[in-house]
């Protein structure tokens, strides 16, 4: 009788820099390695389809969907699921093999413990131990159901290995509220879905039982300060959680008083509404009504200016995508310069001002541009990340590595986080943002769903090499900085950096 053999199944979507390394670690599969991917705006699946056997892109409905299509395109005996984040240890894989090597048990299935790290910080507590979902099954013996928090509908008993999969689940602060709106708006939807009614407790005391729970009786306290913050996070996903679920039921039970057909999907859908479209359309209007307050010309010497050309030296008779463009300064400055400029920005006023002065104009996105692949030597952004959401930093690079011919440049500027002011060399620049912002005296008001998201030099280049071969730094000296203790001896409290970063091909 043949051995029964086992076939690995993998869900992602924009999972570039994981991706590798988790197929790597299934490398033992006997049978096929199956990746069935959710429309990824990044290298996903390129990565994919030099390591797996078989790869499937869908569009995303429900993680129980994804999850069987990929158990419909699996061969062996056995599957085990796993997320791009998730690592399979040597360890496992062996308890695998002599698990369903053996005929005489009695399983049709296996829970097997997940080995959580969180912002940094591997977890055994905050309810973490108790993470044993069923990954490992006969493919003839189960499906998935559930639209958010899926579980195996097993036909027969279960057991539990012993060794863990490894998973990096929440890297940073920012994925983590990324993941709270995302999983929330989609838990909201399934419990309006469902016509389950919203109830006052679920808001005023679910969240309080929920971190009291994981910090208390699931002892959160002993996974540090990473298991406090997940725990009040936690209790702050429930509170969201219900907070979405009011909002539909209140929009239903509006559009039934209109005595038009009541629908359940009367809020945004995940698989249909752009958020970031909404944060740009914000952002948008906002200098779309502060257009007077910016220049239209950059000064000679500025060192954001310099910082570019040296960046994208040689610029003439070179075609340059500056994204964010505004008034077009930037992009005037460069073509006074001998390169070929196309600017493009969200603020319809902001282009307007342009007219005239010699400016080649695009309004749009900068998360999906209306160019050619292969179309520019180089691309800018100036001053320009720092308005937009940060799930779209993806986005944008995605697009501009697809805009930039080989060897082709981008070229970031943008604020350093770490920066003192120049004004007040024993205050640190974010701080005077912040006090600026509560008296209003910043472009985005205090506590603004938008803001401006400043960037730590080095976390700002290891996002770009996801997307790029090579990037530098330089901490740009600002005039106001010039000559002045510690600017000029300390590159690192500089507000202004730059990055560059080059696509393959050679040299720009």
């Amino acid at each position: 009788m043949p051995e029964p053999r086992v076939s690995v199944l993998v869900l992602a979507r924009d999972e570039a820099h994981n991706l590798a390394d988790c197929l790597a670690a299934v490398r033992w599969a006997d049978q096929r390695v199956v990746v069935v991917d959710s429309r990824s705006r990044d290298a996903t699946v390129e990565i994919a389809r030099r390591a797996a056997d078989v790869v499937a892109v869908r569009d995303f409905d429900d993680f129980a969907s994804q999850r069987n299509a990929a158990l419909a395109l699996a061969s062996g005996d056995w599957v085990l699921a796993i997320d791009a984040d998730e690592r399979a240890t040597p360890a496992l894989a062996d308890e695998i093999r002599r698990w369903i090597a053996d005929p005489d048990h009695p399983y049709r299935g296996f829970r097997v413990p997940i080995q959580s790290e969180i912002l940094g910080r591997r977890f055994a507590f905050s309810g973490t131990q108790d993470d044993r979902p069923l990954r490992l099954f006969r493919r003839d013996s189960g499906r998935w159901v559930g639209r958010v928090h899926e579980t195996v509908e097993l036909r027969g008993p279960a057991g539990l290995v012993r060794n863990a999969l490894r998973h990096r689940t929440i890297p940073t602060m920012t994925v983590f509220l990324d993941k709270i709106n995302h999983y929330t708006t989609l838990d909201a939807e399934g419990l309006a879905a469902a016509k389950t009614p919203y109830r006052g407790r679920d808001l005023a005391l679910r969240p309080l039982w929920t971190f009291f729970k994981l910090y208390i009786l699931k002892q959160g306290f002993r996974d540090g300060i990473e298991g406090l913050l997940f725990c009040l996070l936690s209790g702050v996903s429930a509170a969201v959680r219900a907070w979405k679920h009011r909002e539909l039921e209140r929009g239903r039970r509006q559009t039934a008083g209109t005595g038009k057909p009541v629908s359940t999907h009367h809020a945004p859908r995940t698989t249909h509404h752009d958020p970031q479209a909404d944060y740009e359309a914000v952002v948008a209007a906002r200098f779309d009504a502060l257009h007077g307050r910016f220049k239209s010309e950059v000064a000679e010497d500025d060192p954001r200016l310099l910082g570019l050309v040296e960046g994208l030296r040689p610029l003439t008779g070179r075609r340059v995508l500056d994204l964010g463009c505004g008034k077009g300064r930037f992009a005037r400055a460069l073509g006074r310069r001998g390169a070929c400029v196309v600017g493009l920005d969200l603020s319809g006023a902001m282009l307007a001002a342009a007219v005239g002065m010699g400016l080649g104009r695009v309004r749009g996105s900068a998360r999906r541009l209306p160019f050619p692949s292969a179309s520019f030597d180089g691309v800018i952004a100036v001053e320009v990340f720092e308005h937009l959401p940060p799930r779209a930093l993806d986005d944008v690079c995605g697009e501009v590595r697809r805009v930039l011919r080989p060897g082709g440049t981008f070229a970031v500027v943008d604020k350093n986080v770490y920066a003192l002011s120049a004004r007040r060399r024993w205050l640190p620049k974010v701080v005077v943002k912040w006090l600026d912002q509560r008296r209003g005296r910043w472009m985005y008001a205090h506590r603004e769903r938008v803001r401006e998201h400043w960037f730590r030099p080095g976390g700002l280049r290891r996002r770009l090499l996801q997307w790029f071969p090579e990037v530098g730094v330089v901490h740009l000296l600002g005039r106001s900085e010039v000559g002045r203790f510690p600017f000029q001896q300390v590159p690192g409290t500089r507000l202004m950096v730059l990055w560059t970063a080059q696509t393959a091909g050679g040299s720009a």
